[in-house]
């Protein structure tokens, strides 16, 4: 097993026994029908057995009891990264053996037996169980005032120098630091030429090449707007053919005929419903001026509408006159 732990005080509250917390583990009961089979542990600062922040790996039976392990006694401090492993090899020697690693060193092993070649010995040969795999506890008993990160569990030992390739990708010690943050990258954009950098892995968790993806991996631009632009053609029954173009406040009627009074459909609203064309007008009128539908939509400025002729302008000119002026509006302000 491995993890990144972060103690968070070095004087646990919630504490068990002698005074240690699990910070990690799988087990729940012991004796007939157990399920105990390994844990990492710390201990308080202050405790029963003169252990000032140990910090160990054990394995069980699944009866309990008695169990193995290996641990390291070195500095901590509060709030601090560090990267714990640990490994069980039943195969090794007499009675197998067990080894826990500090920031990919090793720190310390055993053999995988409790007090080997006495009256009192017991060979722990751990051997999957029913209970489940709890981070911050073990069995509910004591807490880890903490974090724990990165934590994984492997169907095989893994050695030293994977262990080290590890912490290396996580801290930058002799890892890569693509983006030059201090901290030594699985993958990173690199600031300067927007290249995507990634750690390659080539097998058994051994990262040790850097593979360079790019170049043109910039940031994604946000989407530009795409506006829609449109003129139609109305043709009033007693006026000639005028292209209308959009004005910036209320869509008209292509008719010289039909004036509007200053209030009503044409002056001043105090509604957001679609205008409506007067019922005289649009017998008269094959089409409506789409300006509300696509410029009001689209936030248009009238300039992106066609130039109408000589005449037109003058027929508008005209018709403009006769009604109130509109008021301008915001181009996101909504259909008017």
């Amino acid at each position: 097993m491995e993890a990144w732990i972060r103690p968070h005080t070095l004087q646990f509250p919630n504490e068990e026994q002698t005074g240690y917390v699990y910070f990690m583990g799988k087990g729940t009961k012991s004796g007939s029908g157990g399920d105990r089979e390994w844990a990492g542990r710390m201990y308080s600062k202050s405790n029963d057995e003169d252990r000032p922040n140990r910090i160990s790996g054990y394995a069980w039976n699944l009866d309990g009891g008695y169990g193995a392990g290996a641990y390291f006694q070195q500095p901590v401090k509060a709030n601090e990264w560090i990267h714990y492993a640990v490994t069980f090899d039943t195969a090794e020697g007499t009675y197998g053996k067990v080894r826990i690693y500090r920031n990919g060193v090793l720190a310390g092993s055993d053999n995988l037996a409790y007090r080997p070649g006495t009256g009192d010995e017991v060979i722990v040969r751990p051997r999957p169980g029913s209970a489940p795999v709890r981070v911050g506890t073990r069995d509910l008993k004591s807490y880890f005032k903490g974090a724990v990160g990165k934590f994984a569990i492997y169907n095989r030992e893994l050695s030293g120098a994977e262990l080290q390739s590890h912490y290396a990708v996580m801290t930058g010690s002799g890892a890569p630091d693509f983006d030059a943050d201090g901290i030594g990258d699985l993958l990173a954009v690199k600031k300067d030429t927007n290249t995507l950098h990634i750690w390659n892995g080539k097998g058994a968790n051994n990262f040790t090449a850097a593979t360079e993806l790019g170049p043109g991996w910039a940031p994604t631009p946000p989407p530009s707007r795409h506006w829609a632009t449109s003129t139609k053609t109305v043709t009033p029954t007693s006026a000639p053919s005028v292209t209308t173009p959009c004005t910036s406040g209320t869509a008209r009627g292509a008719t010289g005929s039909a004036r509007r009074p200053p209030s009503g459909p044409a002056g001043p609203r105090t509604s957001d419903a679609p205008r409506t064309m007067n019922t005289s007008t649009a017998s008269s009128v094959s089409n409506v001026n789409p300006c509300r539908s696509y410029s009001r939509r689209a936030g248009l400025p009238c300039s992106t509408f066609s130039r109408t002729t000589a005449s037109s302008r003058s027929h508008r000119s005209s018709r403009l006159r006769s009604t109130a002026e509109p008021r301008p509006l915001p181009w996101n302000s909504g259909v008017r």
